[in-house]
């Protein structure tokens, strides 16, 4: 997968499933789902992924970004050194996702039938269940295996409310900055983040742009 390329969704998947697993934060343009993947006043543009152009400004604003994702990469590697061990008994990760619907038009304002039905598409790729695993090139199918992870929609929010894992928020703005972040607060006319270090928090909301989608590096 080339983030400079245009970005594939396979099953019309509105957000990246490629680069959600080691992302604290992944946003996404409503433009594009699986009720309408080809709008009609958008089918001439080329959707592409943002995440390389995102991490990028980050790195530019924050002097601490490249030791922070250092340090990240180094526990992971570890973490993987340890656990290399294909007998090692592993159980299933269950993740919660929070979906911020962040919406000003009824367009913008997706349905949860979509949301469900992304969240479906986002679990059997990541356990290897998807059709799609055919249409994988042959040279790199030896990679393709079951990330032994779930994802979830949160049944708890961060003050211990039962929530559905949907957040709705109607705002003014016609759209938000497509790599900076803007919508993950709610001072800006966004949803503020909740804890990334319990739940995966996706933003859905117009970008105004050809971009697709990004996430954000952890940290």
């Amino acid at each position: 997968y080339n983030k400079k390329e245009s970005l594939i969704f396979y099953e019309k998947n509105f957000f990246s499933v490629f680069t959600i697993v080691v992302m604290s934060s992944v946003f996404c343009n409503p433009k594009i789902s699986d009720a309408n993947p080809f709008p009609s006043d958008t089918n001439k543009i080329i959707f592409k992924c943002g995440s390389e152009e995102a991490e990028e400004i980050q790195r530019k604003t924050d002097s601490g970004f490249d030791k922070r994702k250092k340090e990240f990469n180094d526990d992971i590697r570890e973490y993987l050194q340890k656990n290399s061990n294909p007998n090692l008994q592993r159980a299933v990760i269950i993740i919660p996702i929070v979906f911020h619907i962040v919406w000003r038009t009824a367009a913008e304002n997706i349905s949860d039938s979509c949301i469900i039905s992304q969240m479906e598409a986002l679990n059997r790729d990541f356990r290897k269940l998807s059709t799609d695993i055919l249409n994988v090139p042959a040279h790199i199918q030896a990679l393709a295996v079951d990330c032994e992870l779930n994802f979830c929609f949160a049944t708890k929010d961060p003050q211990g409310n039962p929530t559905n894992g949907i957040v709705r928020k109607q705002t003014t703005k016609t759209s938000f900055d497509p790599l900076t972040g803007t919508v993950a607060f709610a001072a800006n006319g966004g949803d503020d983040t909740w804890g990334s270090d319990k739940y995966l928090n996706i933003w859905v909301c117009n970008m105004g742009t050809s971009i697709a989608g990004y996430v954000t590096a952890v940290g």
